[in-house]
């Protein structure tokens, strides 16, 4: 059984614009995952500043756990807030998709069928699907 080219073209539309809707939404999650970035990198980089002698860091072993601490708890802090944020963008990227793509899916599912089964010929369509 040969399938519709036009057919074929309709349904992989309708996944592009599943994944361009999923793109955009995600928008907000990847610019929250860059100032965070650039947030822990400030925080290095003033670290390194402040203790750095010759090029190398000059920290006490009570300097080096406190500084790991705070770093540990700028990582875990954003991980909770981006982690949160992806979750509820995943969450309606899912329940947009699952419903906008089932609805042109069977749409387009029924316009070929009723093409085929009525014995009209759209243009670039067959009868045959």
């Amino acid at each position: 059984m040969k399938i519709d080219p036009e057919y074929q073209k309709l349904v992989l539309q309708i996944k592009q614009d599943g994944e361009k809707y999923a793109d955009q939404q995600m928008q907000t999650v990847y610019g929250q995952q860059k100032s965070s970035l650039n947030e822990l990198h400030k925080y290095l980089g003033l670290l390194y500043v402040k203790n750095a002698v010759n090029g190398l860091l000059n920290v006490t072993s009570v300097q080096k756990r406190a500084a790991l601490a705070d770093v540990d708890e700028q990582i875990l802090s954003a991980e909770k807030s981006i982690g949160s944020a992806e979750t509820q963008a995943v969450s309606g990227i899912l329940k947009h998709n699952y419903s906008d793509m089932y609805y042109k899916a069977a749409y387009v599912y029924d316009y070929q069928n009723l093409c085929a089964h009525s014995g009209r010929r759209q243009k670039g369509q067959r009868t045959e699907i």
